[in-house]
């Protein structure tokens, strides 16, 4: 379970201490890598069944789900593994 580690700027992982800014980094990676491939496949220069379309959704989807699983906000935590398990079935297919 994530918690607060009680130093300021820091989240606590199993066995790590990471930074607030790396959790940050990550979150706000997602969130670019999940507009980028939409962006894309609106302009028709990816397809929505294409690998790499799929796996930079499933990027994308973990960044955001570590960044908000950090900060305990759990509504993004639930869609974004919803996200993730559609891209990875979309990549098996």
């Amino acid at each position: 379970m994530l918690a607060s580690s009680g130093a300021k700027g820091k989240f606590w992982y199993p066995a790590l201490m990471i930074t607030k800014t790396w959790v940050e980094v990550v979150g706000w990676l997602g969130v670019v890598a999940v507009v980028a491939a939409y962006t894309l496949n609106i302009f028709s220069i990816l397809t929505a069944d294409s690998a790499l379309y799929q796996s930079v959704n499933a990027l994308g989807a973990i960044g955001i789900i570590v960044a908000a699983r950090a900060k305990r906000d759990y509504q993004p935590v639930v869609l974004n593994i919803i996200w993730l398990v559609i891209a990875l079935i979309a990549l098996v297919r």
